[in-house]
């Protein structure tokens, strides 16, 4: 069947189970030429345990969602958030033959791995009050959606208080995979500070609306750019890092550099670092933030494991390009980051190798903050996020406030590649480096916790206040 027919196809889409079983097998493959230590966390007998247990899930009346479902599933038994459905194409599988997507900012109360209560939060909220606390969508308990969330939420290591952050954050999008969004959609709820269930229709948005929404939003206000708050009566900084991925390296680069500069300046003691869901990006970005806070400067990873492989070349396609060979060369012979993931680009197909880092980030005194300093993560920090937690706590830079992030102490899987199943289309990455922390080469899988574990409240939502945000400058007052 030509590709051309599956990249119009929706969530209700039936395949042969022939062509189904051919797309897992031909994953499982990808998986064990492209990864490097699929094995690591989960073990070979979990690994064919789990490969055979989804086998077993694929049927012929399987439609896409609950085939997607079955992959996912099958790639969380590998405890690598890098290894996982691209939950764009997710959304995007919504959007086809004219379908509708709800978007809505939903929020968990309660520090825990289990459901506790789900409410309104963030910029969508449909008109539904901030804080209402949601019963169900579509007449969908909100229960059974968090409960398929699960199915779908990555995890790294044994991050499972931060997978269910993940899974809650996931909830408008797994909502509308089982059972379609129509034009206008029903929300059961309950107001802050009520009793009483309401019911509020909801239309739903299509892709070109969508789309419009986003970039509007966009232009706006950036999702990438940092952004700095004073609070000079308590001497505070709030610097919110949303992303080590900017769309622009350079306005990025200016804007840390004046925030820290307006910092010392003003003479300001206390800085929080905000990075609540930071999904990442490179670690170059990791080493630039955390040398404004240390005069040694900062070096990360200590070394990555690699492994190259069609999936990864593709990749990194550019750098088997003889011109950029040149430049590399002429220009980057210095730069240690450039240079080892080139390195690992022109290892035969198959090969692995350890590439380590040895030259730290450093800035000028006039940047580097040297007062007292928080650092604020939620289950949703993750990848690159989770470098600069690490880097953080182990430098012992200051405490940290809010919840468990999406990985663990001693390193994180990285580098993901995109990889396309040949007939139905489903996206997902999958990793093609180890990221460690150190030269121990010890893997374990116990994630990152926060000094103090502070959950969101129902009532500061409806207030519009930051919960962990205010934790801290009670911190600041009992302690100036």
């Amino acid at each position: 069947m030509p590709m051309r027919v599956f990249l119009q196809c929706t969530p209700d889409s039936i395949f042969h189970r022939d062509l189904l079983v051919e797309d897992f097998e031909d994953l499982i493959k990808t998986i064990q030429k492209s990864h490097p230590d699929p094995y690591a966390f989960c073990g070979k007998e979990n690994f064919y345990l789990a490969e055979q247990r989804a086998l077993s899930e694929i049927h012929d009346s399987l439609s896409l969602a609950g085939f997607t479902k079955v992959v996912s599933k099958f790639l969380n038994v590998m405890q690598d958030s890098h290894t996982s459905l691209d939950y764009g194409y997710l959304q995007d599988i919504q959007f086809n033959d004219n379908g509708y997507y709800l978007p809505l900012s939903v929020r968990k109360i309660g520090a825990g791995s289990d459901f506790d209560q789900i409410v309104i939060g963030g910029e969508w909220t449909q008109g539904l009050p901030k804080g209402s606390t949601i019963i169900s969508i579509n007449n969908i308990p909100i229960e059974d959606i968090y409960d398929e969330a699960l199915n779908y939420a990555c995890i790294e290591g044994n991050s499972t208080i931060a997978q269910s952050s993940v899974a809650v954050a996931l909830i408008p999008i797994v909502c509308g995979l089982e059972h379609s969004y129509n034009r206008q959609n029903t929300i059961c709820f309950i107001p802050p500070g009520s009793n009483e269930m309401k019911v509020a229709k909801v239309d739903g948005i299509q892709r070109k609306a969508y789309s419009q929404i986003r970039k509007d939003k966009e232009k706006a206000k950036p999702s990438w750019m940092p952004e700095l708050q004073l609070n000079e009566e308590l001497s505070l900084a709030v610097l919110k890092v949303p992303t080590f991925s900017p769309a622009s390296g350079r306005k990025y680069a200016k804007y840390l550099k004046k925030a820290f500069l307006d910092i010392n300046q003003k003479n300001i003691n206390n800085l929080v670092i905000d990075i609540r869901g930071n999904g990442g990006g490179s670690s170059a970005w990791v080493e630039f933030l955390y040398s404004f806070m240390d005069t040694a400067g900062y070096n990360t990873p200590d070394n990555v494991i690699g492994r190259n492989s069609e999936l990864a070349m593709d990749r990194n396609r550019l750098f088997h390009s003889g011109f950029v060979q040149l430049i590399v060369k002429l220009f980057f012979k210095h730069d240690e980051d450039v240079i080892s993931y080139q390195r690992i680009s022109e290892l035969p197909i198959g090969a692995v190798d350890t590439v380590y880092f040895n030259d730290p980030t450093k800035q000028k005194q006039d940047y580097i903050f040297k007062g007292r300093s928080f650092l604020l993560i939620n289950g949703l920090t993750a990848s690159a996020g989770v470098d600069f937690t690490h880097a953080f706590k182990v430098r012992q830079r200051g405490e940290i406030i809010g919840e468990q992030c999406l990985g663990p102490v001693t390193g994180t899987w990285g580098n993901p590649a995109l990889y396309t199943m040949p007939n139905t289309g489903v996206r997902m990455t999958i990793a093609t480096i180890r990221y460690n922390y150190d030269r121990t080469f010890q893997y374990e899988d116990a994630a990152i916790e926060p000094d103090h574990h502070v959950a969101n409240r129902q009532e500061d939502l409806q207030r519009e206040i930051d919960t962990q945000l205010e934790f801290i400058k009670k911190l600041i007052q009992k302690n100036p």
